[in-house]
């Protein structure tokens, strides 16, 4: 999408807030912030994104509405990685990874663990790093996710690479083509 057209979706989606405030709709009102923010990440304003996330957190948490939730912690914690404040975004992501694990939604745990993955790496810790990603990757053979199951083998094959060992980067490489 166009800047115009992002511009038009952020027109959109406040509407779409305004009126679910209107109504009184809290359970709309909280999505409704979470696509405000999501717009707002994608027009690379991350402060005002992380800003709408935590009120759609909010919102979510007094409603008991425990998916929900999950995402918008998943949502904060990948605002913190864009920020490079990795300790709350491992926080967050630790929190989304509970709350998907405890209502099933396995996709969003394997975005989870390569994100908290993701981390460790950037971290330094690249042990941590392979961990994560190997369960992601595990979740996604399991449940089909070809293309995050293609990038986080290349991940992986790229933590092999910067541990010095080759022979697996490239053997992990190899298996993100296929």
């Amino acid at each position: 999408l166009g800047l115009g057209q992002m511009q038009e979706a952020l027109d959109y989606s406040n509407q779409a807030l305004s009126a679910m405030r209107k109504m009184g709709d809290r359970r709309g009102e909280a999505i409704a912030l979470n696509t405000v923010g999501s717009v707002n990440s994608t027009l690379d304003d991350t402060r005002k994104a992380l800003d709408y996330y935590n009120q759609s957190l909010s919102l979510l948490k007094d409603l008991d509405e425990r998916q929900l939730e999950a995402v918008a912690l998943g949502n904060i914690g990948e605002m913190y990685i864009n920020l490079g404040e990795y300790q709350k975004a491992l926080e967050y992501c630790n929190k989304a990874l509970l709350g998907d694990r405890a209502v099933g939604n396995v996709s969003s745990e394997a975005v989870a663990l390569s994100n908290i993955g993701f981390i460790y790496g950037s971290l330094g810790d690249n042990q941590q790093e392979l961990v994560y990603y190997t369960q992601a990757v595990e979740l996604q053979e399991r449940t089909g996710k070809r293309a995050g199951q293609a990038i986080t083998l290349n991940n992986i094959a790229h933590v092999h690479s910067k541990l010095g060992d080759k022979k697996k980067a490239l053997e992990f490489y190899e298996r993100s083509l296929t």
